[in-house]
């Protein structure tokens, strides 16, 4: 698996017809918490692939995705089950906390 990076176009479309969870990474470049949580990301994505979705959404490129999804603060996670958010994490996460919460929502 690899992890999608989703666009204004790609957005509703990725979430509203996956199969399984999909664990969105809202970040910006400019946000070193979100640089550094892009690589806990990445790990979990290699580990769990098969079980979950993993896309990103860059939101200086794409800021109305951030009015839609409800994003106030980088780092965000949120995870899609069935079309519609389930969990939201907000701010630096730690790969294990982040881990165990989507594997919790895999399970569900």
């Amino acid at each position: 698996m690899s992890i999608n990076s989703l666009n204004l176009n790609t957005f509703e479309k990725e979430i509203s017809s996956a199969k399984q969870p999909v664990i969105c990474f809202f970040w910006t470049a400019y946000c070193s918490a979100c640089n550094q949580m892009s690589v806990a990301i990445s790990n979990l994505e290699r580990r769990l692939g098969d079980s979950a979705k993993f896309c990103t959404i860059n939101l200086e490129e794409y800021p109305k995705i951030s009015d839609h999804a409800g994003v106030i603060v980088v780092p965000t996670v949120i995870i899609y089950k069935n079309g519609r958010a389930v969990t939201r994490i907000f701010g630096l996460t730690g790969e294990e906390e982040l881990g165990y919460t989507i594997e919790e929502m895999i399970v569900a």
